[in-house]
């Protein structure tokens, strides 16, 4: 029998049924915008990613109302079939951005953990090779009882992929063009 103490490193990820929408929509606006963030990262971030981050209080809803009706709903999903989560009386998305790497194979991104939410997600908007997201843990690195990373080829275009904020994880650099959404969820409860 199986019993979970502490259920702090899992990936859930789920199908978004409106992605051919949401591409539709919000591929031409990260498009549009690529060169007016190309260098905005650089000398903050240790990797050669175009991003634009966005925060509750600026600009963000242009990308949170389009893709909410999605996001929302993996999130219960995701509390739903994860045995032994707390679940919060209240969830919202209080930063969300975009990552576009590009096709040299120089563009992936170092190890980091988002220690500011409860939940962190990537909405994989483009994707035309396997997904290069890894997951690292620091629990199996020190006790040696798994394979301390997890690489998620698996996943696909137009999945949505959930995690605890706190899990390490990087992406590979990329043979092709790929396009996500990230986003990081604070929880009431």
């Amino acid at each position: 029998m199986s019993h979970y103490v502490f259920p702090s490193e899992f990936i859930f990820w789920s199908k978004n049924a409106l992605h051919e929408k949401h591409k539709a929509d919000l591929l031409p606006k990260i498009y549009a915008n690529l060169e007016a963030t190309e260098n905005k990262q650089r000398g903050t971030w240790l990797c050669n990613v175009n991003t634009e981050y966005f925060d509750r209080t600026n600009s963000a809803q242009k990308y949170v109302e389009l893709i909410t009706d999605s996001l929302y709903p993996a999130l219960d999903l995701m509390f739903k079939e994860v045995q032994h989560l707390r679940h919060p009386t209240v969830s919202t998305i209080h930063e969300i951005w975009y990552n576009q790497y590009d096709a040299t194979g120089d563009t992936g991104q170092e190890v980091h953990t988002h220690p500011e939410s409860n939940y962190s997600g990537v909405y994989f908007l483009e994707l035309s090779e396997p997904n290069a997201t890894v997951f690292y843990s620091q629990v199996t690195a020190v006790n040696k009882t798994a394979s301390p990373s997890k690489e998620t080829k698996f996943i696909k275009e137009g999945d949505i992929l959930l995690f605890p904020s706190n899990l390490s994880h990087y992406v590979l650099p990329s043979k092709n063009q790929r396009t996500t959404i990230a986003f990081n969820i604070n929880c009431s409860f």
